[in-house]
Order: structure tokens, then C-alpha cells, then sequence
């Protein structure tokens, strides 16, 4: 048997392969976001390098490409410190963004406990940590996952509520597959609100759209629906409701209902089935599941992009 040459792998300072974080690191970042897929789970589009659409100059500006939710990424090609943490702070503030990634050498435990607390609170941050390697004269790099909302520890708390434990069982597994149709839930892996009820993101949460879902007890029917809140909510709703001709034919008019009420908090656009039992029922929850899923991801499909132009005409966006 033939041997083949060998050499050792050598853990390398990051410097060696990018001298300068923002004319070398994040430059390249900007042009090979897909780099970061394997760490974050999902694949990210550059918006802006150096965005300085408001306070401050985040380095790297980019969108989730299922859900479209703004990315602030914050590169610190050195251990984590505060001046850094607080940039990242103001800078997803000031553009509302939806996801945070901060980049480094290495997290003290100061600031991963931090970011631990935020994804339990349901602001869904991922710290990084790149490192870079050489063999003989061929350097490499790795991103590696160190803190994430997806982490299991972020989900110990599975609504330890009287009697409402039966929620958090059936949400949790359907939060996890509708993220992967870029759908994200808002409070990490259980979705925000409690009970019967879950919210999921828009991306236009900051102006009061967001999309939800209701798990009917027993013979009440499941919804999955569009919430609009806000004092924006009028202007919403309606820009949404003159489409309400082609979603209707998108997503099925019979099923399709519309509720702007003024004596609600928020206006409704939603989806129903009929009620499908109840709950002690593991193959009827299972059914109900899977009704949720579809038409969330249905919904979702057919409503995001007018409410996108609605948005952007009503000059309510990022900009």
C-alpha cells in the first residue's frame, strides 16, 4: 500500500489568513456568507457591508433567505469584550433586526451567559467562534457554534404552567419543523404567548405583524393566522385586504376570514378547520400538527409578499 504524504494540523492564529477584520475578514465574509450555513443552519444574503443606514456602522448587514428577517453580524476577530456586545445591542435596536451573530476568537463565560439569558428571553442570538488551521503551506477555517437559541438548555422551561404542559408538548416538535421553512417562532423553540396560542415572525414584528397559531381544544377549530397590531394596524390591514380577491384564490375564500373590528385589540386574517377532538388523542394531535404546519407555511407563503409591498408602499420598512 502506497502512503501518502501527511502533515500535521496546526491551530493558527486567525490573523494569519485575514491580517485586519474589516478589510480583510469582513470582506470576505460579505462575499461567503454561505461559510457561516453550516454553523447558523440556515443561508444568509448580504444586504449591506459596513451598513450605516443608522446609528453606528454594523459590519456586516444580511437577510435570513426563507423568512427574509434582517441579520446584524458583528465581527471581533478577538475575544469578546463589552464595547463590542454593546455595538451589537444598538446596532439590531436601530435596525430591527431579527437574528444576531456575533463573531470572535473566543466568548468569556461573562458574555455566553449573556446571550444564553437573551435566547431564553426570545432574542435568538448565535455566537461563533471562528478558528483557522494550517497544513504545511494550506491554511483553513471553521465556524463553530458556541452559543445558539436552538441550544437545548434555551428550552428547559416547557411552560411548567398548571395544567398547560400539554401545549408546550405539542408546540415544541412544530416549532422546530416550521423553522425549517424559514418560519420563525418569537420567544425560541416554544413559540412567544402561552397556552393554546404561539406567535411566529413576520419580520415586521417592530410595526405589530406577526403571525400566530391556535390549537383548539376539543371540537374548537385550529387557526393559523395573521395578526395586526399597532398604530399602523388600519393601514395594514387594508393595504393587505385589496388583495383579498387573489389570496382568496391563493389559499382557499371559503376558509379564508377577515376581521378588522375595532372593539379587538388587532385585526385577524386566518385560516380554520373544523375541530379535530381532543387533546388525550396522540393520532388526533398528531392530525392537528400537521394541519398547522401546512397551512401556516400556506398562509405565510400567500400573505408575506403583499404585506412586504404594503410595508414598503407605506414607507414603514428598513430602509
Amino acid at each position: 500500500m502506497t502512503t501518502r504524504n501527511l502533515g500535521a494540523l496546526e491551530s493558527v492564529d486567525v490573523r494569519q489568513i485575514w491580517p485586519h477584520e474589516e478589510h480583510n475578514f469582513t470582506v470576505w465574509l460579505a462575499d461567503n456568507l454561505q461559510e457561516l450555513k453550516p454553523a447558523l443552519k440556515f443561508q444568509l444574503e448580504l444586504v449591506r457591508r459596513e451598513d450605516s443606514s443608522g446609528p453606528g456602522r454594523v459590519d456586516i448587514l444580511a437577510r435570513e433567505v426563507k423568512s427574509g428577517r434582517l441579520v446584524v453580524i458583528e465581527n471581533q476577530l478577538e475575544r469578546s469584550d463589552n464595547d463590542h456586545f454593546a455595538r451589537l445591542m444598538g446596532y439590531t435596536a436601530s435596525r430591527g433586526a431579527g437574528i444576531l451573530v456575533w463573531i470572535t476568537t473566543g466568548f468569556d463565560q461573562w458574555h455566553r451567559d449573556i446571550l444564553d439569558w437573551l435566547n431564553k428571553a426570545g432574542v435568538e442570538v448565535f455566537g461563533l467562534e471562528v478558528r483557522a488551521y494550517r497544513i504545511g503551506e494550506i491554511y483553513g477555517y471553521h465556524f463553530e457554534k458556541v452559543v445558539g437559541p436552538d441550544d437545548e438548555g434555551n428550552f428547559a422551561d416547557a411552560v411548567p404552567v398548571r395544567g398547560s404542559s400539554v401545549f408546550g408538548r405539542f408546540y415544541r416538535p412544530l416549532t422546530d419543523q416550521l423553522r425549517g421553512e424559514g418560519i420563525w417562532a418569537m420567544g425560541g423553540r416554544q413559540g412567544g404567548w402561552t397556552g393554546r396560542y404561539r406567535s411566529f415572525r413576520s419580520g415586521f414584528e417592530h410595526i405589530g405583524a406577526a403571525y400566530s397559531l391556535r390549537l383548539g381544544r376539543n371540537a374548537e377549530p385550529c387557526e393559523a393566522s395573521l395578526v395586526i397590531s399597532g398604530n399602523s394596524r388600519q393601514a395594514i390591514y387594508e393595504g393587505i385586504a385589496a388583495y383579498r380577491e387573489e389570496l382568496a384564490a391563493e389559499i382557499g375564500g371559503g376558509n379564508l376570514h377577515w376581521d378588522n373590528s375595532e372593539a379587538t385589540w388587532a385585526s385577524w386574517i386566518w385560516v380554520e378547520t373544523d375541530g379535530l377532538a381532543d387533546e388525550t388523542d396522540l393520532n388526533l394531535l398528531e392530525e392537528k400538527r400537521a394541519w398547522m404546519f401546512e397551512n401556516l407555511v400556506a398562509l405565510r407563503d400567500a400573505v408575506q409578499p403583499r404585506l412586504e409591498k404594503v410595508v414598503e408602499s407605506l414607507g414603514l420598512g428598513i430602509h
